[in-house]
């Protein structure tokens, strides 16, 4: 049985998240690449035929998506819920 062990800095997304100071003094949210040399996943939402660019900082089944597309991803699903097929 295989399983998949998690990274305690990046939680395998390969990005870990810190805070920027601004040139106005402004703190913003960035990411960088894990210390650990996690492999970095990229989002996996394509529109117009193009990959999105940002990275996949959130895992979402086993997919990857950047927080924008997951929250979209999420608001979808609680509006028209899927029906789960039982194993």
């Amino acid at each position: 049985m295989s399983f998949h062990i998690s990274c305690s800095e990046c939680d395998g997304t390969g990005w870990v998240l810190y805070h920027s100071e601004t040139v106005d003094g402004e703190l913003e949210e960035a990411y960088r690449l894990c210390p650990n040399c996690c492999t970095p996943h990229y989002c996996m939402t394509r529109s117009n035929e193009r990959s999105c660019p940002r990275p996949g900082t959130v895992r979402y089944g086993l997919t990857y998506f950047c927080k924008e597309h997951v929250e979209v991803i999420c608001y979808g699903e609680r509006r028209n819920p899927q029906p789960h097929k039982a194993p």
